[in-house]
């Protein structure tokens, strides 16, 4: 999967809207759209704060390789260890 697709899985989990992460990441929703459609990646900054708010690892974001769910070791918790 996609960082795009997962974003849009964990984002409709959520309930949440692009506009609202896009306030809550401190950038413009077309932003946070153009993340979802894969027409660019967000900055290491950005990256991080998507992660945190969405409480999975920038692995699971990025690695194409894994699925959907996250895995366990993916959510926040389990990298503060």
């Amino acid at each position: 999967m996609t960082l795009g697709e997962k974003l849009l899985l964990l984002l409709r989990n959520r309930g949440w809207t692009q506009k609202y992460v896009s306030k809550k990441l401190g950038v413009r929703p077309v932003t946070v759209s153009g993340y979802v459609r894969n027409a660019f990646l967000p900055s290491v900054d950005v990256l991080w704060r998507v992660s945190r708010l969405l409480e999975v690892s920038t692995d699971y974001l990025l690695d194409e390789t894994i699925g959907w769910p996250p895995p366990a070791g993916a959510s926040r918790a389990a990298k503060t260890k």
